[in-house]
């Protein structure tokens, strides 16, 4: 069976761009235009993909401050859009992850998805920005739901 969701996951990959294919360790890496690489591995027990991309980026001069803003961003989990911000320790970063559930999606919903998360990693990384506007405009105890997005676009 999980032969199955390999197969199904190279073929979306394909779709997206015929080199995109999972190696050996069902992982392959998709490059995007303004930010770090997105790494897709396959589940070896579940039919779930995980997406996950590097935020070098982010301040990380403080890492109390950015971690009490991950936790609060994962807390509302809508600006990310289901996303979620992981610490790594092997990159010593903060992380974006996402898992998407092969068994219930198809390819028109993966690649929607894979088109969602680098926009969840743009608006990280604008949310974490030193002295980002955005930020300035937004009072602490506003929830997520209440931020106007498209100011953050």
């Amino acid at each position: 069976l999980m032969q199955d969701y390999r197969l199904q996951l190279d073929h979306w990959l394909y779709a997206i761009n015929p080199d995109l294919k999972l190696d050996e360790n069902d992982g392959v890496y998709i490059e995007t235009e303004r930010h770090s690489p997105i790494l897709i591995s396959l589940s070896e027990q579940k039919p779930i993909c995980h997406l996950y991309a590097p935020l070098p980026s982010l301040p990380y001069d403080d890492l109390e401050a950015l971690f009490i803003q991950a936790l609060e961003l994962n807390s509302y989990g809508i600006p990310l859009g289901g996303c979620w911000l992981a610490w790594e320790d092997e990159l010593n970063m903060l992380c974006l992850r996402y898992d998407f559930n092969l068994a219930r999606g198809d390819q028109v919903s993966f690649q929607n998805t894979i088109q969602n998360f680098i926009s969840a990693m743009g608006i990280t990384t604008s949310l974490f920005a030193e002295k980002s506007p955005q930020l300035d405009n937004i009072p602490i105890q506003q929830t997520a739901s209440q931020i106007n997005y498209q100011q953050l676009a």
